[in-house]
Formats: structure tokens, C-alpha cells, sequence
């Protein structure tokens, strides 16, 4: 097969396309190429497969079957519904545009999503969906290392202003836990902003020497950059509405692979991954929140544990040179 993507130019890339077109290259027979939807010329290229991540094109899709390919619609996210009372800044489609994403998906040959909850969304548009669920790529990851400790204990989140909502969630849950431990630092980076870098500051109420906050990086900096947070317990808030419940589980990944235990939302994005007290700690409430997070801090051996088990479980389960055949069996299912 001749494969050829063209992404929405997210950090979606790296774990939709990117990893597996790196091993399907490197060992198989096909051939899997990554352009940007921004260089979509009308030309397949002679490709037997043309992916479309998240587009809103319904004639591309003509012009692709018209050269012979079969179209792959590939989603991340729920693109359609959300919006108004749950996530009005986000993806709110006007009339036109929900009907053109309808139509685009319809045509497509085959649907591939992360999740059941995604697989179940999008079979309202196109009942060929097949569900390619996340994997670490650890030769792009690499090893987790830290940097020298500080004496400090640094409580630690990074993510994109799609997040919005759940930092405004935590905000209040963080400062308690700051101003219960005068050791604890809250690193973020990205969305949450500082002095109006990235969107809006929404830990204005944490003091200044409390609080590390860095922006993000081109996603080929991303693994270096997210070691060198330093975080010691990692956190990851999801509110439990529509948008969220379309997310996957990569923050468990990250912190896991960088050797850093977490604390995640009790939602259907972490809660079938993560036994808690096992590999990671569940929480719902502020108060589940704070119990779970306290606990990390009090006891270093209950850090290490949660860690060396998270680790152990994404090596074994979660490695992608080990699954990304997924990916060719479900293009080849369409030729």
C-alpha cells in the first residue's frame, strides 16, 4: 500500500500518524507518508489510501475516490455536538459547517478513532469504524531522566487550552494543597497562563514564587521538554462532559513513561486504564482530588510504587511496536 495523511497539524500527529507511519515503514513492504492538510493540492499522488484527519471537506473526499484511493476520516475528538453549555469555545460549528463534517465523514471509507466512546459517536455518521487506540512510541520518548532535585516537591500539569475548564476545576484544589504544604510547587505548561501568555491566567490566586509556568513547544520538542518540567506527581483533570468523554489516555503515558505517578480524573478516559492505588490514583470530587494528591506527597514509597507499576504496565501493554500492525490490517480491510 501507498498511505499518504494529511494532518490537522496538531499534536494529535505524533500518535495518530507519525508513530505508526514510522513503523510500517521501517517494517513492512508499505509505504506511509505525513503531509499537513494545509499542502492539500487535489492530488493523491497515486496513493491506495488518502487519510483525512478531522477534515471538513466533502468534495476533497470526491477528488481523492475519483484518483482511485480509498479515504480514511481519522479523529482524535468529538467534532460534532459540542458546544453551547459544555465546551462553547470549543468547536462550535455553525449550521454549514456541522452538515459539510456530516457529509465528509459519510463519504469516507472507513472512520479510525482512539476510543469505544469516539467508535460510538462516529457511527451516527459512518457505521465502518474501526477503533486504533493510542501507543507510546518510546524511541521518540526516550528515556526518563529529571533534573537535579531542588528540595522541592513539584506537583505538575501540562496540556492545551482545550483544558480550560478543568483548570478552572483545579485551581482552587491546587492552591489548598499549596497552601497546606509550603514544600509543593505547581509547574504547568501551556494552557493557564501567566500574565496573559497563552490565554488567561487562571492561577492568579497561587503567588508568583509558587508557581513555575512554561509554554508549550513544536511538538518535536515535546518529550524533552516534559522531562525537563521535573515534575514528581503528575495530574490530569477531565471534566465529566461530552468533549472530555471523546479524550484519551496520554497524560497516563507521559507521566508513566517519564517515571512520575499520577493522579487522574475517575472518567471513562482513565478509569478503564488505571487501577487505583495500583498504576495511578482516581479522583472525581475536591475532596477525592485532595486525598489522593496529599497522599503522593506524604509518602515517597507510595510514589515509587505507583510509578514503577504505571512503567511497567505501558512497556508491556502499551509500546506500539507491538500494535501498530493494527493500522495496516485496518487499511488493508478497505482495498
Amino acid at each position: 500500500m501507498n498511505i499518504l495523511a494529511f494532518s490537522n497539524y496538531t499534536g494529535s500527529v505524533q500518535w495518530r500518524l507519525d508513530a505508526p507511519a514510522k513503523y510500517i515503514n521501517n517494517n513492512t513492504k508499505h509505504e506511509f507518508y505525513v503531509a499537513s492538510s494545509k499542502d492539500w493540492k487535489e492530488d493523491t499522488l497515486g496513493a491506495d489510501i488518502v487519510i483525512a484527519q478531522m477534515w471538513r471537506n466533502p468534495k476533497g473526499v470526491d477528488v481523492a475516490h475519483a484518483q482511485g484511493a480509498k479515504v480514511v476520516y481519522e479523529a482524535d475528538d468529538i467534532v460534532i455536538g459540542v458546544g453551547g453549555k459544555d465546551r462553547k469555545e470549543l468547536m462550535d460549528l455553525t449550521e454549514e459547517e456541522t452538515e459539510q463534517t456530516k457529509e465528509t465523514i459519510g463519504k469516507c471509507d472507513l472512520v479510525t478513532v482512539t476510543t469505544e466512546v469516539l467508535a460510538d459517536h462516529y457511527r451516527n455518521f459512518n457505521k465502518n469504524v474501526v477503533v486504533l487506540p493510542n501507543y507510546m512510541d518510546f524511541d521518540w520518548w526516550n528515556k526518563p531522566w529529571k533534573p537535579e532535585n531542588t528540595g522541592q516537591l513539584r506537583l505538575g500539569w501540562a496540556g492545551s487550552l482545550s483544558h480550560r475548564e478543568d483548570l478552572i476545576f483545579m485551581a482552587p484544589i491546587i492552591k489548598d494543597i499549596l497552601d497546606e504544604f509550603p514544600f509543593v510547587k505547581f509547574v504547568y505548561c501551556g494552557a493557564g497562563g501567566k500574565k496573559g501568555i497563552y490565554g488567561e491566567d487562571l492561577f492568579a490566586d497561587i503567588p508568583e514564587n509558587r508557581r513555575e509556568y512554561y509554554q508549550g513547544v513544536p511538538l518535536e520538542f515535546w518529550a524533552e521538554k516534559s522531562k525537563s518540567l521535573g515534575i514528581d506527581i503528575g495530574i490530569a483533570p477531565l471534566l465529566d462532559d461530552s468533549f472530555n468523554s471523546g479524550k484519551s489516555n496520554i497524560k497516563y503515558f507521559e507521566y508513566s513513561a517519564n517515571g512520575v505517578p499520577g493522579v487522574y480524573a475517575d472518567t471513562v478516559v482513565y478509569n478503564t486504564t488505571i487501577t487505583n492505588g495500583v498504576n495511578g490514583f482516581l479522583a472525581k470530587t475536591a475532596e477525592e482530588w485532595k486525598t489522593a494528591i496529599t497522599r503522593l506527597i506524604l509518602d515517597a514509597s507510595v510514589r515509587e510504587m505507583i510509578a514503577n507499576e504505571a512503567q511497567k504496565d505501558i512497556f508491556k501493554n502499551w509500546d506500539i511496536e507491538n500494535h501498530y500492525h493494527k493500522w495496516v490490517e485496518a487499511y488493508e480491510s478497505i482495498l
